[in-house]
Parts: structure tokens; C-alpha cells; sequence
């Protein structure tokens, strides 16, 4: 999908619009991660991911569309 058709009023994100990515964590991070994700802020542990992701990209200044 083009960009401009992604402006268009209605537009919604799709699967086709997320990529997938793997990293390895160590088993103390992963439990780590697991007790945030129990807490009930996130429902999975790639909405947490995405969310650091997210912020660390603003903290650098870099926008992302």
C-alpha cells in the first residue's frame, strides 16, 4: 500500500503493515519481562517491546510515521 492511500480517511493498520523480529533475552529478563506483561499493562509481550521500541525512538528524536 502506497503512502498516500495509508492517509486516506479510514485507513487502518494491517498485518501486512507490521514486520515480525526476534531477539534473544537471557531467562532472568524474560521473567523480568513476564511479571510487567502479569501486571496488566500490557496483553503481550511484543504490545511491551513495541512499547519500548516506541519510546526509545523518541527519546533519540526519531519520528516514525
Amino acid at each position: 500500500m502506497t503512502e498516500v492511500n495509508k492517509r486516506k480517511k479510514g485507513y487502518r493498520r494491517t498485518a501486512a503493515d507490521t514486520y515480525p523480529i526476534s531477539a534473544r533475552v537471557t531467562m532472568s529478563m524474560l521473567k523480568a519481562i513476564d511479571t510487567v506483561i502479569e501486571s496488566g499493562k500490557y496483553l503481550r509481550v511484543s504490545d511491551y517491546l513495541r512499547d519500548l521500541v516506541r519510546k526509545d525512538l523518541e527519546e533519540r528524536g526519531i519520528q516514525i510515521k
